[in-house]
């Protein structure tokens, strides 16, 4: 969520945003498609996201337009007002998101390998699949399937266009909203290539977005991959684990492909020297003392001494015997 007690705000270069009566409170990010910032209305005192896009993008302004017509406004930040600009770029002001977005909600929730409480967890899946259903066949929860819904694909899903909002302080789940529409094309069903293109089938159902990091000769990119609606589940539990918890890290063959190899149990030890342990275990078991060994060399010595001397008095005596 971006900081919005900062002691100052300047007015925007722009003419067109000067006479709307929008000030910059903060800059939330660039992009190939534009800038979004965070403004203060001088009309309302409310606060919005401003969307300035390039000029190059103006079909991108138009694309959000019509989706936000056909995406009921539960499931998606509202446009409030446009900005044709005839002479700049097109310009979009958006509703206030005051949730921020769920990647940051997420990092925020797994700091010191903490994870998101699990009736979190399924609200947020419940209303991620829940905004892709409608999207896909226009269904809607207590109302059904609208009858010839043309099939919308969004093409950028990920979880920094995924944008939380309380309504209400007292309410226990944010809302979620899908944002960022500008990519989206609406699918004819009587030409499935079309949709062949964003990584799905002619009977594929509607699919995600999930970035990931792949190495590649030891340079790490960060690339993307399509996932289908029925993984969702499984890759956002991956999201909201702990680092330190996941069983297996993503490893690239030299085919460049992405394999999940399972940590390695640890080998079992062959029986040969199994027995040889189970022998040693038993030595020390039956082993006599360190002090009690000693002892009984110093006796053995003893003895052999005792003996030896017993033998030279013999010797002795006999030679006595014979000179008498």
């Amino acid at each position: 969520m971006a900081n919005m007690n900062k002691p100052h705000a300047c007015l925007f270069d722009g003419v067109e945003d000067v006479e709307a009566g929008y000030v910059l409170i903060t800059v939330i990010k660039h992009g190939t498609q534009g800038q979004a910032c965070i403004v203060r209305s001088l009309t309302d005192g409310n606060v919005y996201v401003r969307k300035r896009l390039v000029k190059r993008s103006e079909h991108l302004a138009t694309e959000e337009l019509s989706f936000s017509d056909l995406i009921p406004a539960s499931m998606t930040p509202e446009i409030v007002q446009h900005f044709d600009g005839e002479t700049k770029a097109p310009t979009l002001i958006y509703a206030f998101c005051n949730g921020g977005d769920l990647s940051a909600f997420i990092k925020k929730c797994c700091k010191n390998d903490k994870v998101i409480p699990e009736a979190v967890f399924w609200h947020i899946e419940k209303q991620l699949i829940e905004i892709i259903a409608c999207i896909h066949s226009g269904w809607q929860n207590d109302v059904g399937f609208q009858e010839d819904w043309q099939l919308i694909t969004h093409s950028d899903i990920h979880y920094g266009n995924v944008f939380l909002h309380w309504s209400d302080e007292d309410s226990p789940f944010p809302q979620f909203l899908l944002g960022d529409w500008g990519v989206s094309p609406k699918t004819k069903p009587e030409a499935p290539k079309d949709f062949e293109q964003f990584g799905g089938a002619e009977e594929t159902p509607i699919q995600t977005l999930r970035k990931y990091e792949k190495d590649v000769k030891t340079k790490v990119i960060e690339t993307w991959e399509w996932i289908d609606i029925d993984d969702l589940p499984s890759q956002l539990f991956e999201e909201v684990t702990p680092k330190s918890k996941y069983p297996a890290k993503p490893k690239t063959t030299r085919k460049g492909k992405v394999e999940i190899k399972p940590k390695s149990a640890p080998k079992a030890k062959p029986a040969a020297t199994a027995v040889k342990l189970k022998v040693k275990e038993a030595s020390r078991v039956t082993k006599k003392p360190k002090s009690s060994t000693v002892k009984s060399t110093r006796q053995k010595r003893k003895a052999k001494e005792s003996e030896k001397e017993k033998g030279v008095q013999l010797r002795r005596s006999k030679r006595i015997t014979k000179l008498v």
